[in-house]
């Protein structure tokens, strides 16, 4: 401080509650200087001696402005409490092609803020719904880098179509879904979006909300704001760094050593060469078999699979950010690097983002801005878990004592005719030396994307807004494989493969919007618009094999070519018209109705359009003259609504009879026909009823939302199968319907303010699903849909232990009675579901003089999980096996429930699908904790800087579940499953990653 300056120094605080406002800004107008509030609202700095013009502003509050004398030398203390703006007492919610105030919204809608996303610290954007909205289920499907992650909505709303929500960034319907071929896991094509650029998630969940979506809007809308720039007339300029650890949410795979898998295969091979008559003699049932002998139990080495394809990983995250502007142009540019080395080997998700957002306003009555994102990422991936490639599933299966590398000479070369010094020799089974193909082989996705738009705003009369805005989403998808001679995968001469997707999506819309008020209590808001959208789609995909050696990279050197080139142009569009009406009468009594059209190439001809209509109603009872007196009530709020949704996920061309090229007749080539056409092939259509209240009490310290929906899917769109005779198998039809209902409750409160804050976000859900038609049952695995039941019912054998006396496994059977012997068709039976009936979260959030800590718990409840990783592992057909398997019966009174060891599991097939896999899929996770520290005033203004914050944070720290300890995560899918069908199983499936990062970030 110079000897002419004083320091002026106070807080700036909320004028209806008394509560700080941390980030507010305090300037001195004529001199340009000023610093930010810390998180106590606190500010301090030093201005020259004299009378000043001090002004305090907060987004959503009046500014404040005082005068102030300063004296050399000295501290002048200033104090302001802003009042809210009476425009901004509400929320503002992102609604279909619009805004609302909170109070005025009658629909069913859940919003994440800028805080919670900041506090989230995750790589992919489905993953900030993960426990913090009530009414979705959101599951990371693996735990490999990149994964793709399943998003439902208040229950499935389709069996074979897409379940998945429409997601909408700034306005553009975006591509979203899986991003990968078949080699792999699937990936996620969200992922290329950076959450730190994100400002705000809507979650759209009713009719009345969706319908302005139409055919797109069956499974839920989630709505995502971008960050924008400032009108405050200073440019900003942020950075932030954050790096950690990355392991395995829950335990590694736990099998048996060496010794253990000696002494349990040399028992299984003596009791089954006894059981065909030979001697029970270990070295005989190897020899009857087919099989090496086995090592004695002593001499047994053990080799760790499983620890040499896990490891600690590395995430290190960069984010660099310029904001400002003023009055007329506002503009934010932003880059991220993320670098992600997962817990697997060899598996690693990086990604570079860079985005630019710019508003100009030539004149009051025009507005006008562009929005563009690009993204490069690299997905070094790892294997699909049901394969033998796969570094999880063959280090589970690989024997323990075969050896990972092959002896070194004295130099420390690999001797003669081994690939740099790993063994690829298994005598045992076809499990692959996946720390060496993992090292070696190339599994690489390369994805390119850019999306955008751009807008022109015009207000040519008072209260009339027209909008016209182009977008587009461009996604390329590279992806390259090449497989060594010596792997599983690449044998016997190796295998290379190159597959390219490009993707294209362009949109045109044009709205307009009127809102007027008539006699001070009539408030009416009229839109209209209309969209035209386009999406095209090219394959390119190549293979081959037989490479000379492992040396030559090119697909193009295998001198097998067994695909050249395989190309499909998929082209669909989308012509739609929609209008929606919002009226309130004295501000208490809303009215909201919508309708849509639309039009699309996907489905026949006959039903090319759909009509979607909805409405919904509000009261808002705590705004009436006869509630004045209930001091306690802030807010009472009833709502309802009903609606007309479609869903349009049903690939390209279904309606279409199509006929299928590279066939030959006597050395011809020709076409034969491989689809029946359907020209009255329709949209399947959602109806949805809801009814809620929004209850505010104590000035909103304590709000409560409650919702209770009935939603039916009718006109399912099913593969139907179809006499041979016809000459095809199945054809698309419309048949069948579902139903869910289910309740919402979502409960915001601050518990403590002050000086010392407390809040608390709690959110539950029920869940009931039912197939109601269905003209035949649709199998898959052990799942099943049926008429009558939950879609994705498990059908399987009960399982009731082992017989203490001989050892034996028993089954109940469909009359009740125990049996060795079940039926595989008669004896199975309906014994679980794949839905969770109850999901939820809980947050709280803890501030004290900077110092923050903030928690969130999320769990569901009431659903099962196969686990086929479990029964694998239980499977002595030569496979190392898991440590529960020494618990095996072994002579007359055992009481266990692993039943006798035969080798191949020949003697009793204790091994079938059974109960005996099936587990109880709840769980709670603690899934995220963020402590943080904000730097003081004092502090920031002698860095001079703005903010300033660092923070350590965890994920997925602590998981509480049922599931049979090291063999696998309650929350995975197996092979990446998007539908319900194959859900809620596990095979090798990666478990979750726990990540434990620190991190800064700070604002000039």
């Amino acid at each position: 401080m110079f000897a002419q300056d004083g320091t002026l120094s106070g807080t700036v605080t909320d004028g209806a509650t008394g509560d700080p406002l941390p980030g507010a800004t305090v300037r001195v107008q004529e001199l340009g200087i000023g610093s930010a509030t810390d998180a106590d609202g606190n500010f301090e700095f030093d201005v020259p001696e004299g009378t000043h013009e001090v002004q305090a502003s907060f987004v959503g509050y009046n500014p404040m402005m005082k005068t102030v004398d300063v004296a050399a030398g000295e501290t002048t203390s200033l104090d302001f409490a802003l009042q809210p703006r009476t425009e901004e007492l509400e929320e503002v919610v992102v609604v279909g092609y619009g805004q609302q105030q909170r109070q005025r919204v009658s629909g069913s809608v859940s919003s994440i803020d800028a805080a919670e996303v900041a506090e989230a610290g995750v790589v992919s954007t489905e993953q900030l719904l993960q426990g913090r909205a009530s009414g979705v289920q959101v599951s990371t499907v693996s735990g490999v880098a990149g994964a793709a992650i399943s998003v439902k909505v208040r229950g499935p709303s389709s069996i074979q179509s897409g379940t998945e929500p429409l997601y909408v960034i700034d306005g553009i319907p975006v591509i979203s879904g899986t991003s990968a071929s078949d080699f792999g896991q699937q990936t996620n094509a969200l992922a290329d979006l950076n959450p730190s650029d994100i400002q705000s998630i809507e979650i759209l969940k009713d009719a009345s909300a969706t319908a302005i979506y139409g055919s797109r809007g069956a499974n839920g809308v989630v709505l995502i704001t971008t960050k924008s720039g400032s009108a405050s007339g200073q440019t900003e300029v942020s950075f932030g760094y954050e790096a950690g650890a990355v392991t395995p949410a829950v335990e590694k795979w736990s099998m048996l050593n060496g010794s253990q898998w000696a002494e349990v295969y040399r028992e299984g091979f003596a009791n089954a060469s006894a059981f065909f008559g030979f001697p029970a003699d270990p070295n005989v049932g190897t020899q009857v078999f087919g099989y090496p002998t086995l090592p004695e139990v002593d001499e047994a080495p053990t080799y760790n699979w499983v620890d040499e394809v896990f490891q600690t990983g590395v995430t290190q995250t960069y984010n660099l950010s310029v904001r400002g502007g003023d009055e007329k142009t506002r503009f934010l540019v932003s880059g991220s690097y993320d670098d992600l080395q997962n817990y697997i080997i060899e598996n690693q998700f990086r990604r570079i983002n860079g985005r630019v957002n710019v508003e100009h306003d030539p004149t009051p009555w025009l507005r006008t801005g562009a929005n563009l994102t690009v993204t490069r990422s690299l997905n070094d991936r790892a294997s699909s878990d049901n394969l033998v490639s796969a570094p999880l599933t063959s280090a589970a299966l690989v024997p323990p004592v075969v050896p990972i590398r092959v002896d070194q000479e004295e130099d420390g070369t690999p001797e003669p005719g081994d690939y740099r010094g790993f063994n690829f020799q298994n005598p045992w089974n076809i499990a692959d030396n996946v720390v060496a193909s993992s090292k070696f082989n190339e599994a690489d996705a390369y994805n390119w994307r850019t999306y955008g738009n751009a807008f022109i705003q015009l207000d040519p009369i008072d209260k009339l807004t027209l909008r016209a805005e182009v977008g587009g989403d461009l996604l390329v998808v590279d992806e390259y494989f090449r497989y060594i001679q010596e792997s599983t995968d690449g044998q016997p001469n190796g295998f290379g493969a190159q597959y390219y997707r490009e993707q294209r999506k362009y949109l045109m819309t044009y709205t307009a919007n009127y809102v007027d008020t008539f006699n001070d209590i009539h408030d009416v808001s009229i839109l209209g618009g209309s969209s035209f959208e386009f999406d095209r789609r090219n394959n390119v995909f190549a293979e081959a094999n037989n490479f000379a050696n492992n040396e030559l990279p090119n697909v193009a050197s295998g001198a097998t070519p067994v695909t050249t080139s395989s190309t499909v142009d998929r082209k669909s569009g989308l012509e739609s018209y929609f209008s929606r009406l919002n009226y309130t009468l004295n501000d208490r009594y809303i009215f909201e109705f919508s309708a849509r059209v639309d039009g699309s190439s996907r489905f026949g001809e006959n039903n090319q359009y759909g009509f979607f209509p909805a409405g919904s109603v509000a009261w808002l009872v705590s705004d009436e003259s006869f509630m004045e007196d209930v001091d306690a009530l802030s807010e009472l709020k009833l709502r309802a609504s009903y609606g007309v949704t479609g869903n349009d996920q049903i690939g390209f061309f279904p309606q279409l009879g199509l006929f299928a090229a590279g066939n030959n007749y006597n050395r011809t080539p020709g076409f034969v026909p491989s689809q029946i056409s359907n020209p009255d092939l329709k949209w399947e259509r959602v109806t949805q009823l809801d009814v809620g209240f929004d209850l505010g009490l104590f000035n909103n310290r304590i709000f409560l939302t409650a919702d209770y929906y009935d939603k039916t899917t009718n006109d399912l769109i099913l593969e139907v199968p179809v006499p041979r005779s016809q000459g095809y198998n199945s054809y698309f039809r419309n048949v069948g319907s579902m139903k869910n209902q289910g309740v919402d409750l979502g409960l915001e409160t601050r518990n403590l303010t002050g000086a010392f804050s407390w809040t608390t976000n709690f959110n539950l859900s029920w869940l009931k699903n039912e197939v109601t038609d269905l003209v035949e049952e649709i199998p898959s695995g052990v799942q099943y849909a049926t008429e009558g039941e939950p879609l994705g019912y498990f059908n399987l054998i009960p399982y009731e232990g082992v017989d203490p006396v001989t050892g034996k496994p028993l089954w109940r059977a469909a009359d009740g009675s125990l049996t060795t012997s079940p039926s595989a068709g008669t004896d199975r039976r309906n014994v679980g579901k794949v839905l969770p009936t109850w999901t939820g979260g809980l947050t709280n959030r803890f501030s004290y003089k900077g110092v923050s800590l903030s928690a969130l718990l999320q769990f569901e409840t009431g659903h099962d999980i196969y686990n086929d990783t479990y029964r694998f592992m239980m499977l002595p057909a030569t496979f190392n096996l898991h440590e529960n398997y020494m618990n095996r019966w072994q002579e007359r009174g055992d009481v266990t429930g692993v039943p006798r060891n035969y080798f191949a599991d020949i003697a009793d097939n204790h091994t079938r699908q059974s109960t005996r896999w099936l587990q109880d899929g709840s769980y709670l996770r603690l899934r995220d904790v963020t402590l943080s520290y904000s730097l003081p005033s004092s502090v920031l203004n002698a860095l001079q800087i703005s903010r300033a914050r660092i923070y350590v944070k965890g994920t997925n720290l602590l998981t509480f579940d049922k599931i049979t300890d090291g063999t696998g995560d309650p929350e995975v899918n197996t092979g990446g499953s998007f539908g319900v069908l194959n859900s809620g199983e596990s095979f090798f499936t990666a478990p979750q990653q726990r990540s434990i990062t620190g991190g800064f970030s700070l604002t000039l």
